[in-house]
């Protein structure tokens, strides 16, 4: 860091500790006394690492914004905050209320507020493990765990040695969060309701019910009826040999055959049962079953991607390729390379999925007359023709017939504009959308029964011209008013159904980046807990030193201590 070794002039300046703390936040060690009472210049340094906190004068450690945003910075931070902001109950509270902090914050909160219901209650909802750091009093509040215990099922261990053990509660809070079974006492371990209701909520939680239900067949039974592909994970392994439970457990979720015994994803009739069920099971029967079939079409059939598991035999079999493309057309990427050059295939998985061009052999996405009538099943196909074929005006005029949404515009612009210039006739192109039509035929019924319209200018730059040209217009005969109403409805229709797909669009977008965002959240969560506990190990260590240096050992002593 610069600043280190600058002169003592140069740290008294605002202007270049500034600069030094923006690049270097730890930087503000090393300024004047007088800077590190500087609110802007502080407020920037724990912007760029929460850790500059440290440094900070007594008054800035007692600035809430300050505070916070190096605590937001780095969580660590908020132990460096003074000892009247963490008794301050707004502050806490405000601070409890934000996930990254809430764990943190209540940890060094003062005593009394760790013992107020209404900032444990937040802190736990916002992240359950925070349970730990309340008093103990509220560690047996029924509220207070049960909101922890929903947020994170461990929430249970930290809880009151009464309410662990109170029937009653754990019951509640499997209900809520059925991973808590693995932190209740063993007696209730063994309790059948207990159980039955975590493995209801969450099927994985019959791993931490006693051996003796995971051994009991009637129990067993009902544990996956109730949630069979992640409860037959569990149970013993002579009961996955079970008929009757594993195809309890298929019945519902076809993939819980992956945890079937080998000789039951060998028996033919069992593996025709789960693939029946769901087709993606194939992925998990013996490699001789992948072979056979009757067990591929039915999978297929089901759920048009198992053909991705098919042996390489099948794939090249033409019944079962066409059976899953019909029911999933971008199946076409897993057929056989042979049967990437069938044109009966082919247009099947075009006319489900327009997409699944892009997985036709290079042959028929440049024959003529096969593009031309894979565009006419679907509009999609046009993006994956051979380079030569998107030029070809023909093909380009058929695929805006069979345009299914106004997207699809976007990449067919240029295309367009140059069969535009070859074929000027676009304007009478027929729609073949019936529901379209009928709307059209509706509205012109209201419309003819309406006022007549009264057409506004809506362009700030229309000269006179065009507004004598407007009041021609709208003298002109009747049919060709009617044909002009006809298309102002038809050109609003579209606009209209463009405008519905372009919010829908950014819907989905806003609604990914949400989810990115909470992913990108909780792996920071992660990381800055295991930061708390390397710094918490080190506090430690440290302090571990500190005595043995006091009982007189020295420090080459405890170096070689520190190494072993």
């Amino acid at each position: 860091m610069a600043l280190d070794h600058a002169s003592v002039e140069l740290q008294k300046d605002p202007t270049f500790v500034l600069a030094a703390v923006a690049q270097a936040g730890r930087a503000l060690e090393h300024a004047s006394p007088e800077l590190r009472s500087n609110r802007e210049i502080v407020l920037r340094a724990v912007k760029q690492s929460g850790w500059a906190l440290v440094h900070a004068s007594k008054e800035m450690k007692n600035d809430p914004t300050i505070v916070l945003t190096a605590a937001t910075q780095n969580i660590c931070a908020f132990r460096y905050s003074s000892p009247e902001l963490k008794k301050n109950r707004e502050f806490v509270l405000r601070a409890v209320q934000q996930k990254r902090l809430a764990y943190v914050a209540l940890q060094y909160a003062s005593p009394k507020l760790r013992n107020n219901q209404d900032i444990v209650l937040n802190a736990v909802q916002q992240n359950g493990m925070a349970l730990i750091h309340a008093s103990k009093e509220l560690k047996n509040d029924p509220t207070i765990v049960l909101a922890a215990v929903t947020r994170n099922a461990q929430a249970l261990y930290d809880a009151s040695p009464e309410l662990r053990h109170n029937r009653d509660f754990v019951l509640s809070a499997v209900q809520q969060n059925g991973m808590a079974l693995e932190y209740a006492p063993e007696e209730l371990q063994k309790d059948p309701t207990i159980v039955l209701a975590a493995v209801a909520q969450a099927g994985r939680a019959l791993e931490h019910a006693s051996p003796e239900l995971r051994h009991n067949r009637d129990f067993v039974v009902r544990a996956v009826q109730l949630n069979g592909s992640s409860a037959l994970e569990h149970v013993s392994e002579e009961l996955k040999k079970d008929h009757a439970i594993v195809l309890a457990a298929v019945t519902q979720d076809g993939r819980a055959l992956k945890y079937a015994s080998p000789e039951l994803r060998n028996n033919r009739d069992f593996v025709l049962s789960a693939v029946q069920q769901n087709g993606m099971a194939l992925g998990y029967v013996s490699k001789k079953l992948k072979k056979d079939a009757a067990i591929v079409l039915a999978a297929v059939t089901q759920e048009g991607k198992a053909l991705q598991y098919a042996s390489p035999k099948m794939r090249n079999k033409q019944e079962i390729v066409l059976g899953a493309v019909k029911k999933n057309g971008l199946t076409l990427e897993y057929a056989s390379e042979e049967l990437k050059k069938d044109p009966t295939i082919v247009l099947a998985a075009v006319t489900q999925n327009g997409e699944a061009f892009r997985c036709a052999s290079p042959e028929l996405r440049n024959d003529r007359d096969f593009v031309l009538n894979a565009v006419q099943q679907s509009g999609m196909a046009f993006g994956h023709a051979s380079q030569e074929l998107k030029h070809d005006h023909e093909i380009v005029l058929t695929t805006l017939k069979h345009v299914d949404f106004p997207k699809q515009l976007l990449w067919m612009k240029p295309f367009v504009t140059e069969a535009s210039i070859k074929e000027r006739n676009i304007d009478n192109l027929k729609c073949t959308n019936c529901e379209l039509q009928a709307t059209i035929v509706s509205l012109q019924d209201q419309l003819k029964r309406s006022k007549p319209i009264d057409f506004v200018d809506i362009s700030n730059n229309e000269n006179d011209h065009n507004q004598n040209m407007t009041e021609r217009a709208t003298k002109r005969s009747r049919t060709n008013h009617t044909e002009s109403k006809h298309s102002s409805l038809q050109l609003l229709h579209e606009q209209n159904v463009q405008l519905v797909a372009v919010k829908q669009e950014k819907q989905d977008a806003l609604a990914d980046v949400e989810n990115a965002k909470d992913d990108l959240e909780d792996t920071q969560d992660t990381l800055n807990y295991v930061t708390l506990a390397e710094n918490n190990k080190m506090t430690i260590i440290d302090n571990l030193k500190g005595l043995l240096r006091q009982k007189g050992i020295s420090e080459t002593e405890i170096i070689g201590a520190s190494t072993l």
